[in-house]
């Protein structure tokens, strides 16, 4: 009878619900709540609203936690019906309680690392009116610079933290989604669309620029060193991973959201004012977004979906148009195995325009570059009569209509992964997931174009063009671990051991067509056609274990090791090893701290040290000997290819850190300081053979590289109180990078033109990829003195630069943001000026002696003098947002949300032209850029938009 009457007592649940808001009574959304001791959890919605369903009867610690935000908890006696509790979260820039994933295997606190961890949340995701990932990555990442290279859609950009570690491979950090490893191409593939000429000298195209921002919880980003060393040979530039929305239990709730605005050019970027009005015009943007979440204890699910018009801000083309959409799931299967899924669809058309080096129509050379006299117009826009500047405006927007270059992507993600839980203290993990992206690039030029730029004498329909590029990347990541926590006492050890792979797949086919009768949009039936293709495969395959070890809570160890191996690595080259230890010591935790008088104004103190190792493999293949089949006369030919090398291994960055992190006033002024002296000791430097091989260099692990600086942020509560809070943040970050030894290699260019102009170049002793040509020496009167061949003339690299920040809120509803970026210490060279100069404008930056010079045979003399600062100050995003009352909304939605953004609005710089347009790109695939050349490349735009979002 007794066992009877227990049993009913024993089933006895419960369900616990209630809202979780911050110190202004702003509500929290993507808080993690969860029931102590259990697997019972779950996170809020975007009313702060959170449902556990199923909780055993009793007294329990019920936890809510949220990216940014003290851990709150509460001791709660649930029994049968609903339990509500309420959260009231205290923010914290430190987040130490904050659980993190990247660079550790498994998740663990941040309390507990001797790195740092940046978090990027849904909430600063979902604000920033942006439509690609690295431009969400602008100003949010304190250590980080992002710079977009063109203000064409789908281009590349520079990605650095710091410095280039490397003078072979490209700076950009590896991407994860959930756990998998996507194509993070920069560069130019190798088979791929130049709008610049033969030698691809302007805009790219990226494969980040295509990456699904849907249904995003947040994003962690890890500069490098010892934080990276779990990722082996192939982060020794950072890694940036991507965790996506799984949904919330209870009621299924969606949202709908209607974004409009306008996009243009900011005219102070270009010398003639009137570039901007023949060029450029005020295009229209819309976004359309439906979102959804819901589940049950037992699964719950996530999805979001958009689709994006932009009519593009130049005359007659750059549009483009994006589908986006993502959804996740997650299952409990049996009590304590649980499956995790994603899957993105991405679909992009790009349309795109003449740049940088391409002769002929190249409009922005014509224009700023003083070339459009060669086309019978006046090369100073500033007095052209109104009956010319609309004979030129005719003639340049049917020039634009006329051109058909256009890129296409589509792109599929998905990840599965498994957890087992078989006890509290131990856990299993497996991952598997793909990345496939699937992109053609087409150019066609049609003798109407040809005939119109002057290109082609009237008449002429033998000299059109088609150019058409495949390239089908296919990406497959493997992944199992394990993490198990022991606790005796004062001593905690959390173990995580784990195993990876990754292979990566890339064909690239090329169908280019000559003698092209004008409508055609196909190769078939051109008067000449040929073809190219080209495949490239790495395999990388590792290994990991790692241990924390925690004394008393305030002191930590952690020791940690990977082992690689690579299909790029040479035959005689077997594992590779990368180490990592680190030291942390809580000192705000002691006892003797906490009653001593300090702990008054400095609430919290760590002091962390570090050492780690992380890799990037060598390009694939590079390792191999091989024989260069050509074509001749009818025949096959063969000639030596590339002297492959047995020994070739990864380059290995070693970086020591020392830093600390304090908390002062409440919570209200924090500090984070790292410094930092990162070491790659085998970079990959070309080495010249002896000439009587006839074979020119090998690739060898000889050279060394040295990044050294400090990264400090800031953020500081200015105001807050119930219905106020403005909080403040910002950065600064120095940068030192040498070329330390370059094992025998001569100097040799990365970037740029050619020797007798200017090169971006490595030498020992000077910044990677530095500025050389000629530098005139002036005398005191202006007078040209000297001319010396092959100089410094400066560096792309900046010197320093940080982050800026302003968040206010007022009460629950209304929402301010603001966040910018600048740099110091870097230089660009325009060619638009130098060329400006060679076509007989005046320069108001060149002494008047100089104007007078023969400048035909003396406008390369002076390129140092076309090499100026790009300092900068740039407002990234601005927005701002209001929730409008609930009685509004009463009868047809939960809540609606109108807002105004705008990007990169206004800003103020150094030079006389956009400091970050800057033809940058790479010379091979993957290859490395440092930048530093602004010729005819568009800016980035401005926009403003207004923003709609309503809950159902």
């Amino acid at each position: 009878m007794l066992l009877l009457a227990a049993a009913p007592l024993a089933a006895q649940r419960g369900t616990v619900t209630g809202v979780v808001r911050d110190e202004t009574g702003a509500l929290l959304e993507a808080t993690e709540v969860r029931i102590v001791g259990t697997n019972l959890r779950a996170l809020t919605n975007e009313s702060g609203r959170f449902l556990i369903p199923g909780v055993p009867s009793g007294r329990h610690t019920i936890e809510a936690s949220r990216l940014g935000y003290h851990t709150a908890r509460l001791q709660v006696e649930v029994g049968e019906g609903t339990t509500t509790v309420d959260f009231e979260l205290r923010y914290t820039a430190l987040a130490l309680d904050e659980l993190v994933v990247t660079g550790q295997g498994s998740e663990i606190s941040r309390r507990r690392l001797s790195t740092n961890v940046e978090v990027i949340s849904s909430t600063a995701i979902e604000s920033a009116p942006v439509s690609r990932l690295d431009q969400l990555l602008q100003a949010q990442l304190p250590t980080a610079q992002v710079r977009m290279t063109s203000g064409q859609p789908g281009a590349t950009s520079l990605i650095r933290a710091r410095g280039p570690v490397s003078v072979s491979r490209s700076s950009t950090p590896v991407i994860y989604v959930d756990g998998v490893r996507v194509d993070n191409l920069n560069t130019r593939a190798e088979l791929s669309l130049s709008v610049s000429g033969p030698a691809h000298q302007g805009t790219q195209t990226s494969a980040i620029a295509d990456i699904p921002l849907e249904n995003i919880e947040r994003i962690e980003y890890i500069p490098g060193g010892a934080a990276t060393t779990l990722y082996g040979s192939d982060a020794a530039n950072g890694v940036i991973q991507i965790f996506t929305k799984k949904g919330v239990p209870g009621q299924a709730q969606f949202t709908v959201e209607t974004e409009l605005g306008i996009e243009n050019v900011d005219s102070k970027y270009f010398f003639f004012p009137r570039t901007a009005e023949l060029l450029y015009r005020n295009g229209r943007t819309q976004t359309y977004r439906l979102a959804g979440n819901g589940g049950t204890e037992d699964m719950t699910w996530s999805f979001s979906g958009s689709v994006q018009d932009r009519a593009g801000y130049r005359i007659g083309n750059n549009a483009s148009r994006t589908y986006q959409a993502r959804t996740g799931l997650t299952a409990n299967i049996a009590p304590r195995l649980r499956y995790d899924a994603s899957f993105a669809f991405g679909w992009n058309h790009y349309e795109r325009t003449r740049d940088g080096n391409a002769g002929g129509y190249t409009p922005l050379w014509l224009l700023e570059g003083g070339r459009i006299f060669a086309l019978g117009f006046s090369n100073n826009l500033n007095e052209m009569s109104a009956e010319e500047l609309e004979r030129l405006r005719a003639f340049l927007k049917r020039a634009e209509e006329l051109q058909d270059y256009r890129i296409q992507v589509a792109r599929f993600q998905m990840s599965h992964a498994m957890r087992w839980q078989p006890r509290e203290d131990l856990s299993f993990r497996a991952l598997v997931g793909i990345d496939s992206r699937n992109s053609n690039e087409r150019g066609i030029v049609t003798n109407e174009f040809l005939v119109h730029t002057g290109a082609a004498a009237p008449g002429t329909d033998d000299r059109g063009t088609i150019d058409s590029y495949d390239r089908r990347f296919l990406g497959l990541t493997l992944e199992a671990a394990g993490q198990h926590q022991w606790n005796r006492g004062s001593l905690s050890v959390v173990t995580n051991v784990g195993a990876q792979l990754f292979r990566d797949q890339d064909e690239q086919a090329a169908r280019i067509a000559r003698n092209v009768r004008d409508g055609a949009e196909t190769v078939r039936g051109a008067g000449q056609t040929e073809a190219d293709d080209f495949f490239l495969t790495v395999v990388n395959y590792g290994a990991y274990i790692q241990q924390n070890w925690g004394f008393f809570d305030r002191y930590f160890i952690e020791v940690g090791l990977r082992a690689d191996g690579n299909s790029a690595f040479g035959d005689q080259v077997g594992f590779q090893f990368y180490p990592k230890a680190g030291l942390v010591y809580d000192l705000g935790a002691e006892p003797f701290y906490r009653d001593g008088p300090l702990s008054r104004w400095i609430g919290a103190i760590r002091l962390r040290a570090n050492y780690g190792v992380a890799g990037n493999f060598p390009a694939p293949f590079a390792n191999d000997r091989t024989i260069a089949f050509a074509s001749y006369l009818g025949q096959q030919s063969a000639a030596f290819g590339q002297p492959g090398n047995p020994d070739l291994g990864p380059e290995k960055t070693a970086t020591v850190e020392l830093g600390t992190d304090l908390e002062a006033l409440d919570g209200r002024l924090s500090l984070r300081a790292t410094w930092y002296d990162a070491r790659t000791r085998d970079a990959l430097f070309p080495v010249p053979l002896a000439p009587s091989l006839g074979q020119g260099t090998q690739l060898r692990n000889v050279g060394e590289i040295q990044n050294r600086g400090m990264e400090l942020a800031v953020s500081a509560d200015l105001i807050r109180r119930r219905n106020l809070g403005v909080r403040f943040t910002a950065s600064l970050n120095t940068l030192h990078n040498e070329v330390v030894d370059d094992g025998g290699s001569p100097i040799f260019s990365i970037g740029g033109f050619s020797s007798s102009t200017i090169e971006t170049v490595v030498e020992k002793g000077k910044p990677v990829g530095y500025l050389r040509g000629s530098k005139a020496i002036l005398n005191p009167d202006g007078t040209l003195n000297r001319v010396e061949t092959l100089q410094y003339i400066g560096k792309p690299l900046p010197d320093r630069f940080g982050t800026l920040g302003l968040d206010v809120t007022v009460g629950p509803r209304l929402r301010f943001n603001a966040s910018a970026d600048w740099q110091t210490g870097a230089q660009l060279h325009s060619f638009n000026r130098q060329f400006r100069y060679l076509y007989g404008l005046d320069d108001p930056k060149l002494p008047r002696p100089l104007l007078e010079l023969d400048r035909t045979s003396n406008w390369l003399n002076l390129t140092s003098l076309f090499v100026e600062d790009t300092d900068y100050l740039i407002v990234r995003n601005v927005s701002v947002s209001y929730t409008l009352p609930e009685h509004l909304t009463t009868g047809f939605a939960k809540g609606i949300e109108i807002g105004l953004a705008a990007h990169k609005p206004f800003g103020w710089w150094k030079s006389s032209f956009d400091p970050e347009s800057d033809h940058s790109g790479a010379r091979t695939q993957g290859g490395a850029s440092v930048g530093g050349f602004n010729y005819a490349s568009d800016p980035a735009p401005r926009m403003f938009l207004f923003n709609l979002r309503a809950r159902f």
